[in-house]
């Protein structure tokens, strides 16, 4: 018989697993077009966290193993911790004003907005760089998910722009 022993990462894993367990469950009352993108990524999702699961929950784990034997990445305990607060503050930051620009732009607008001002600002790329990932994200979103794919963008809280990019783009 297998025993089951409750880790760390698999109450992480379950955590996420009810996360995308429930987006996948509330988009299925959703129209055909926009519970298209939630399903594309809840459905993988939730197969690779039942998969984790059964790994975290199943895999014997040799007498006194750090649950950093695990990770993916070896953690370099030689960079302060101040540090470390500081650039995930940073990346919080990145990442609400990403969430906060889709609510009041929307999607067509901000993600280009997004790669350009991060790779700008604070990943200091050239120029070159910075508008090659720009146009590479709009050839994106408007060539696949908005000309082939057909989904459906939701109303921002300002649409005037939203309205400007389709305008110009012919949709």
């Amino acid at each position: 018989m297998l025993a089951l022993k409750m880790r760390v990462p698999a109450f992480f894993t379950g955590f996420l697993l009810t996360i995308f367990t429930l987006s996948l469950l509330f988009s299925l009352d959703w129209r055909h077009q926009s519970r298209f993108f939630p399903l594309v990524i809840s459905i993988p999702t939730v197969t690779m966290l039942i998969i984790q699961l059964g790994v975290d929950l199943l895999k014997p784990r040799k007498a006194g193993e750090s649950l950093g034997a695990v990770m993916d990445l070896p953690v370099d305990t030689n960079v302060p911790t101040n540090k470390v607060l500081t650039r995930a503050g940073i990346m919080l930051g990145w990442l609400a004003g990403l969430v906060m620009s889709i609510w009041l732009l929307g999607f067509v607008v901000s993600i280009p907005l997004f790669v350009c001002l991060y790779l700008s600002i604070q990943a200091r790329e050239k120029w070159s760089i910075v508008l090659i990932g720009t146009a590479a994200i709009i050839t994106l979103e408007v060539g696949l998910f908005h000309k082939v794919l057909h989904v459906y963008w939701a109303q921002p809280v300002f649409p005037f722009l939203k309205d400007a990019v389709f305008s110009v783009i012919g949709a």
